[in-house]
């Protein structure tokens, strides 16, 4: 298992390179074969390590080289080098265990450092390393006497300290501090070679002379730690970083090198510059990326493990053992040397599933790197404020931009922060640059700041960061875009953004406004786009914890939210608490003291009052009695989606031809009516059992009384679609009757009360808030899956910003208990969400296809259904928005493998599907796996942004005046139905106003209808009309073109409705373009 000769001699012969480490035989050669093995015995035996005593010993080294630090006596190695940063992407389908840090697919941030161990001098003999850090923030330092040095004491997530050789020399703390002593002259190293054949060894193996790149070396970790996966099992790993290309490893030592390994200076025939490594790292990283891959090996804890697991000095047989790749890394971008040179590294910075073996004592193998991680950061934080080789590894020219910084204009955007920005090019970066100007009062709400700047020549501007360092009472701040002019090239880039910065988020990095897909990017755009997904993945995670529900954001209050999803009032929620509160008007007079309703003018008085009697519709007070009323509002007003076409009479629906031939005005019978497409079903049946809500007074008139009814409609020979007979159970028998016009008059109106209080249930819990919790999945995968830059996000965000906030409201002010439904609806909580339950379990998406809808449900043909302007009006805002979706996705895709190779958008719809719409079971909700075709994604946004317009208003806008006249839809009748038809005359007014609910619940339903009615297109936060968007994500020419197309048709149709509805005795506005809000009221 533990080897000495799988060194880097083995890795050489292994590529075809031929190289010895003649180390053990030139030992040989001056002490003798006997002095050889009397070393190597001495190695292998293992040492006393228990008790409190060794363990102190130490402490005691370590409190040691700190004061040796502080008072100048012991120098920090890797002093020197050249810094980069890009990105590391664990393997999508790695071959160890599953484990928290290393996920399949994670991508992380991360700073590399290369360096010369001891000598300044890149030509010499040196042990080089590569440091990794798992994160680039920079800039952000609560400690003022570090920040006041220039240093960042930022945690990452994990530091990695790798150098050349796969064999160290020092395997304990008395060695390691005898090997730092001997580095100081050539004698005294060379003596402490010929001390231990392994030391000999391990210097021959690490040691690199004038290296062609510091990219082609092979950089271990020697020493071991803690591999924590899920399945609890012991193990330890080790790391190491080999080029991505497999190049041949330079530098290594000659036989004669070998033969005075000690003598590290340049060779008299080396005419390269001193730091020609570094510059060779810059020049290569401004042709292209670099590319290292990570590998790891593992070794699970099995009892009588030798000691010998944990030496340093030792490898793991790779036969055994082998290496195993952990992640891609890509280098893009150069970092500054002011920032290279002020890197703080600690061995001790991982993360819980990874970890330090806690040594025993100064003999443990482990005693190495836990006195490294506890002194190296100390003595990085002990480097002068200037180091001594400032320079950069390439002359970077000066140059001028300008920043016309567009500051939010809602209240609160303003900030007070001190603002720091990097601007980043194809292959180098800028250092941070603060923005203040003096005695300025920079940032304030609705500004534009227009400030000059000069830093290094990036070229073009690719992207920036942008942060904030203040915790003071204005320290957030949102921006609406960012324009920088290369004042020497004369070009001007917008950066949209849009967005919160906080000192809670870190930094944010933004990129041009220019929409393009993954594979269109530059290497450096394309690991920020990675970085800025893991990072949105991190802050937008699903919940799965209400069962029979889409999943969700796992945000349990609006203060939960992330902040660009936060909103500053939820004038819903407000309005809502406000509905459940009020009571009766104080303006309302009624002609009795008793809760309930004594006549019908009471209720029509109650109405003009809370509204205004300029507001009330004429229909809301005069006609609602009538079926041609009833069937209007049916198709027209806020539940027009409620009906099906009635292609055969259901069997427990047993209406029978001869009950309605009065009704049937062509002669037909119902199986010709039905043929012939006029009629048409209302199917309230999932209804049936729900849980009700407990009355306050157990009386009979607190009862609630609700129906699961079933109703049969008809158009007429006037072309009316009117009810003609109503069921008010699924269950046929003798105690459910079925109600027809020809029933008397307050009989037939008792039953169209039913059917309009059961249908309302539906309304308020599964056509509105099921179909708006529907689209939090897709605001979630957004964020999750979706780079700023991805057309589709831009197409999408402006819709689904709000989501999150508005199932919040939903779930806690509609759905949940303590709502204001308690008041109104029959039903408890339990009950409303049972009903949610139902439906969804049978839920399609492509009920959200506006189209296939229609076709679906056999309400496609205007022939045959007449008047339903909804359908009419709503066909035309989906063709606009279907063709602004299509040719802004047409500018981007080219064909279909394109939209088939692009990882981001089939992310996208797996997400959705598999953990928001499927997360509990394999029920199909019908979206694909992937998306084929540039039709079926389409298809897919354009019922997005469809139903977060159109169908929010068409459901929504008219609760006022469908809800405000109870008797017109009361939301719950307080009289149980009859169980037999009573006899002509027996019913009368009197029976009608003691089943409506009474006055309080009245009142707060009224209430409801005002607050849901208002869809916030003039709000501030929420408002905007479709098409209309404040916010400008494309930045195209052509995008704006398509845009403006998209205005026009709006227009257009807007027109059309106005000159339709001039006809019409009772206009339909609902669906007006300029009345469609963009998103979901909040």
């Amino acid at each position: 298992m533990i080897k000495l000769n799988m060194t880097t001699q083995w890795e050489c012969e292994k590529a075809g390179q031929n190289w010895t480490n003649h180390a053990f035989a030139l030992y040989k050669q001056k002490m003798g074969d006997g002095v050889f093995k009397e070393k190597f015995e001495e190695l292998f035996q293992v040492p006393s390590l228990e008790g409190f005593a060794a363990k102190s010993k130490v402490e005691n080294q370590i409190t040691k080289m700190k004061l040796l630090a502080f008072f100048g006596n012991l120098r920090k190695s890797h002093a020197h080098g050249v810094g980069g940063v890009g990105t590391a992407q664990i393997v999508s389908d790695p071959a160890f265990p599953e484990h928290e840090f290393f996920k399949p697919g994670r991508a992380f941030p991360v700073r590399i450092y290369h360096s010369n161990a001891i000598m300044a001098d890149d030509a010499s003999a040196d042990r080089r390393g590569a440091f990794l850090k798992f994160s680039d923030e920079t800039y952000r330092c609560s400690n003022k006497a570090m920040k006041a040095k220039g240093f960042s004491d930022v945690e990452s997530p994990l530091d990695m300290e790798l150098v050349t050789g796969s064999v160290d020399t020092c395997w304990d703390i008395p060695t390691l501090t005898g090997f730092m002593k001997a580095q100081r002259t050539n004698p005294a190293l060379k003596d402490f070679c010929f001390e231990h054949p392994i030391i000999y060894y391990g210097l021959v193996d690490s040691l690199r002379r004038a290296p062609e790149s510091y990219t082609d070396l092979r950089y271990y970790g020697h020493h071991v730690f803690r591999f924590r996966a899920k399945d609890d099992k012991e193990r330890f790993v080790k790391f190491r970083l080999v080029p991505a290309d497999g190049h041949p490893e330079s530098g290594l030592l000659d036989f004669d090198d070998q033969r005075i390994v000690w003598r590290r200076e340049r060779l008299p025939d080396e005419f390269r510059p001193q730091t020609y490594l570094r510059t060779e790292f810059a020049e290569r990283l401004k042709k292209k990326p670099i590319n290292y891959t990570l590998q790891l090996q593992l070794h699970e804890w099995e009892e009588n493990d030798p000691y010998e697991i944990f030496n340093p000095v030792r490898v793991w047989d790779p036969d055994t053992h082998p290496w195993i790749d952990l992640a891609h890394v890509q280098i893009t971008t150069l970092l500054p040397q002011d920032i290279t040179e002020r890197m703080i590294f600690n061995l001790g910075t991982q993360p819980e599933s990874l970890g330090l073996v806690e040594p025993k004592s100064i003999y443990d193998h482990s005693s190495v790197p836990y006195l490294k991680a506890k002194v190296n950061p100390f003595m990085s934080k002990l480097q002068p404020i200037n180091p001594p080789n400032p320079e950069p590894p390439l002359k970077l020219e000066r140059h001028k931009y300008t920043l016309e910084i567009h500051t939010g204009r809602t209240k609160g955007s303003g900030t007070d922060s001190t603002i720091t920005v990097i601007l980043i090019g194809a292959w180098a970066r800028t250092p941070p640059i603060k923005l203040d100007q003096a005695f300025m009062n920079n940032f304030e709400a609705g500004h534009v700041d227009i400030l000059d700047i000069e830093a290094v020549d990036v070229g073009e501007v690719q992207a920036m960061t942008l942060s904030t360092d203040s915790f003071g009472v204005k320290s957030d701040w949102y921006v609406d875009s960012i324009f920088v002019v290369d004042r020497q090239r004369g070009r001007r880039q917008e950066f949209p953004v849009y967005r919160w910065i906080t000192d809670r988020t870190d930094s944010i990095t933004l990129r041009s406004g220019r929409a393009s897909l993954m594979a269109h990017d530059s290497p450096v755009l394309r690991g920020l786009r990675e970085l800025e997904l893991e990072k949105r993945r991190e802050r937008y995670q699903w919940a799965h914890d209400q069962k029979g529900f889409p999943a969700h954001l796992a945000a349990k209050t609006l203060n939960d939210l992330p902040r660009d999803n936060k909103v500053a009032q939820s004038l819903k929620a407000r309005d809502l608490r406000n509905a459940s509160k009020n009571g009766i008007p104080l303006r309302v007079k009624f002609n009795s003291a008793f809760r309930r309703w004594e006549k019908f003018d009471d209720c029509e008085n109650l109405c003009k009052v809370a509204l205004g009697e300029e507001n009330v519709r004429e229909f809301a007070t005069d006609i609602w009695r009538t079926d041609f009323e009833f069937g209007r509002q049916i198709l027209n007003e806020c539940h027009p989606s409620t009906i099906t076409r009635c292609r055969m009479i259901p069997p427990n629906f047993p209406v029978q031809d001869d009950t309605l031939r009065p009704q049937l005005e062509r002669g037909m019978n119902l199986k010709q009516e039905a043929t012939s497409g006029r009629l048409y079903m209302m199917d309230c049946s999932l209804l049936d059992g729900l849980s009700l809500r407990k009355p306050e007074h157990q009386d009979e008139e607190n009862e609630f009384h609700p129906t699961a009814p079933m109703a049969l409609f008809y158009v007429n020979g006037k072309k009316e679609f009117v009810p003609i007979a109503i069921q008010l159970y699924p269950q046929p028998g003798p105690e459910n009757p079925i109600w027809t016009p020809m029933d008397s008059d307050f009989d037939w109106i008792l039953a169209k009360m039913y059917l309009r209080s059961a249908d309302a249930q539906i309304h308020q819990l599964v056509s509105n808030s099921l179909t708006q919790l529907v689209m939090e999945p897709f605001a979630v995968s957004t964020y999750r899956n979706l780079s700023a830059a991805h057309p589709v996000y831009k197409l999408l965000v402006p819709h689904v910003r709000k989501v999150f906030a508005h199932s919040l409201v939903v779930k806690e002010h509609v759905i949940g208990e303590g709502s204001i439904l308690d008041d109104i609806s029959p039903y408890d909580a339990d009950g409303r969400k049972e009903l949610i339950k139902r439906y969804y379990a049978n839920f399609k998406f492509k009920m959200l296809n506006f189209p296939t809808m229609l076709a679906e449900k056999g309400l496609d043909d205007k022939e045959a259904l007449p008047g339903y302007y909804y359908r009419d009006d709503g066909l035309l805002i989906w063709e606009a928005i279907s063709k602004y979706v299509g040719d802004i996705l047409k500018l981007f895709y080219d064909d279909t493998v394109a939209l088939r190779d692009d990882l981001e958008i089939q992310n996208w719809i797996r997400d959705v599907k598999q953990q928001g719409l499927q997360w509990e079971d394999e029920s199909d909700k019908g979206l694909p796996d992937g998306v084929r075709t540039i039709r079926e994604l389409a298809d897919i946004v354009t019922s997005v942004i469809f139903t977060c317009s159109a169908h929010y208003a068409g459901h929504n806008a008219a609760q006022q005046d469908v809800y405000s006249l109870v008797p017109n839809s009361p939301m719950n009748m307080r009289r149980a139905p009859p169980k037999r038809k009573p006899r002509k005359g027996e019913t009368e007014m009197e029976d009608i106003m003691e089943a409506l609910p009474d006055r309080q619940a009245s009142c707060k339903q009224l209430n409801m209808a005002i607050a849901l009615s208002n869809l916030g297109i003039e709000e501030e936060e929420d408002g905007g009309c479709l098409g209309h968007f404040s916010d400008r994500y494309f930045t195209e020419d052509r995008a704006q073109v398509i845009l403006g197309e998209f205005q026009q048709n709006l227009q257009q149709i807007g027109e059309t409705i106005r000159r339709r509805n001039e006809a019409l005795d009772v206009p339909y506005t609902h669906l007006l373009p300029e009345k469609l809000p963009k998103a979901f009221r909040v």
